[in-house]
């Protein structure tokens, strides 16, 4: 290639600068006047707790490093970003399935308290789930927030069961006799229930292959959640309803006074 010097002439560019050869990016692309470089790659499928741990060494240790040593910027795209999104959006809709359940709880029950009576059992069932995690040593993902939304609505159930035939007993005796005689002839429509659900996903936590793999977060949530929120339904549940009787004997009699 020949350029034209000042006096006219042309020489070789040769002459003129020193040309190295060297690994580069075969596109460069450019937002705003921001040099924007696509780094892609692919993690094995085999083994979703070590593809969770390269995620958390990228994020946490090696473009933090190349951040700070060439003043770059990153950002995680491709099934990073969209687990983010689906995190964000899961996050959304479990609100909003809570307030629905709440509101219709509130329309059938009649009350703004008895309805978080009947909710108090799924952070419990959310503790049984992260028990169940260090368990088998599987990190929290986004199956297990699908595991945990199908967990929501059937940990319910059992909940209302209980607190429906404890507000029948209430018409006619008080609410102690009330809560002993409801757990007691509820105790086996709320253990079957459980158990049907436990049983019938507990063979997939024993599965070794690659597609249950990914599926074990999701069964671990709704194994150990449902089993550890089905002891405190029948324990954390009645002692609540006995709490509410107490405190609303106490504001009658307050508002008495």
């Amino acid at each position: 290639m020949l350029l034209r010097a000042p006096d006219g002439s042309y020489v070789p560019l040769a002459d003129l600068v020193s040309v190295d050869r060297q690994a580069g990016f075969s596109t460069v692309r450019r937002e705003n006047g921001i040099r924007i470089v696509s780094v892609t790659g692919d993690v094995s499928e085999d083994d979703p707790k070590a593809a969770q741990q390269v995620m958390e060494t990228l994020e946490s240790e090696i473009l933090p490093d190349l951040a700070s040593k060439y003043q770059i910027e990153w950002q995680l795209a491709g099934l990073s970003e969209q687990e983010d999104r689906f995190l964000n959006e899961a996050r959304i809709g479990l609100i909003t399935c809570l307030i629905g359940i709440y509101l219709v709880l509130t329309w059938v029950f009649a009350s703004w308290t008895r309805p978080i009576v009947v909710m108090a059992v799924i952070p419990f069932g959310l503790v049984g789930a992260i028990w169940g995690h260090y368990v088998w040593d599987v990190p929290l993902s986004m199956f297990s927030v699908v595991g945990l939304l199908g967990m929501t609505g059937i940990i319910i159930n059992d909940s209302i069961v209980l607190i429906t035939s404890i507000d029948e007993y209430a018409r006619d005796r008080g609410i102690v006799p009330s809560i002993v005689d409801a757990v007691k002839d509820r105790l086996r429509p709320v253990v079957l229930t459980t158990l049907t659900t436990v049983l019938g996903l507990a063979p997939l936590l024993y599965e070794n292959s690659s597609q249950a793999q990914f599926l074990r977060p999701t069964v671990i949530t709704l194994v150990y959640g449902l089993g550890f929120g089905m002891l405190l339904v029948l324990l954390v549940v009645p002692s609540l309803v006995a709490m509410q009787g107490d405190l609303k004997r106490f504001f009658v009699a307050l508002r008495q006074f």
